[in-house]
């Protein structure tokens, strides 16, 4: 009959609109752009809008609760992690609170993470079985997400094999990555880690770049390589961004029209992509 909906008349009387807002803190690492163009096709597919807030640091502020506030926003999606008092913000102002790829300490927010230690763990358990001697882990995060996949490493490395193991981390070097490549290539390590792929296509491009016949292998975490075909393949931890991002739009909608349902914490496996 030709109806159209007035969405600014529904925002008026529900106080929320059907926009979702997305926060992320990094336009360079690639894998917040997958992840942030899968849950807009999901929120679009909902007839939903999105709204991408970039965010310095690695938390959010009470500025990013304001303007979700202020904006009327149906639910908030953060790629970053939240503090206590912004989650308690975020509860105050009744503003549904979905974590992608971080596990928060708080019970408020919704969250959807990847298994981090399994995929250190499967991950160690190559460099366990496979030749190389000396193993490092190299991390630009101070993220809990960064400790997981760490800690997996670690387990493994001490229950399959004797192996040497090396840490690079935040709190050491922040993003010294100079510093980084030459204390691999002085400390003759062949199996490094890294936190996500972006991070391992840095270190592997510092390493031909200044030691054009250094041997290793490295691995990362995200699949990235298997998304954007414009990297030279990575060996990588891969997960379903598809199913992640389609479960929290899912969730978010059904909980906007306040259908009882439990909150969405959910931990999605992983497997090791090995590039030849």
């Amino acid at each position: 009959m030709g109806y159209a909906k007035n969405q600014s008349a529904v925002t008026l009387k529900t106080g929320r609109s059907n926009n979702v807002l997305i926060f992320l803190n990094s336009l360079y690492n690639q894998y917040f752009s997958i992840m942030t163009t899968h849950l807009i096709k999901e929120i679009e597919n909902k007839d939903y809008r999105s709204t991408i807030c970039f965010t310095e640091g690695f938390i959010l502020d009470l500025n990013q609760v304001n303007i979700a506030e202020v904006n009327q926003y149906a639910a908030v999606i953060s790629l970053v992690e939240p503090t206590d008092d912004i989650v308690a913000a975020f509860k105050e102002r009744n503003i549904p609170l979905y974590i992608v790829g971080i596990k928060p300490n708080q019970t408020y927010p919704n969250y959807a993470i990847t298994d981090d230690y399994s995929g250190g763990y499967k991950v160690s358990e190559y460099f366990a079985k496979k030749k190389y001697k000396k193993a490092a882990y190299v991390t630009n995060s101070p993220s809990e997400t960064s400790f997981r996949r760490e800690q997996g490493f670690i387990d493994a490395v001490s229950t399959n094999c004797n192996k040497t193991y090396k840490s690079y981390s935040f709190e050491e070097y922040g993003d010294s990555y100079e510093k980084i490549v030459d204390s691999i290539e002085k400390e003759n390590i062949d199996f490094i880690f890294c936190f996500s792929d972006y991070l391992g296509f840095i270190i592997r491009t510092l390493l031909h770049r200044k030691y054009h016949n250094y041997d290793c292998v490295i691995i990362g975490f995200d699949n990235i390589s298997d998304y954007i075909e414009v990297f030279e393949p990575l060996s990588s931890v891969a997960s379903d961004i598809h199913q992640i991002s389609k479960d929290v739009v899912d969730h978010i909608i059904l909980s906007v029209n306040k259908k009882n349902i439990k909150k969405l914490r959910k931990t999605y496996p992983v497997s090791l992509n090995i590039k030849k």
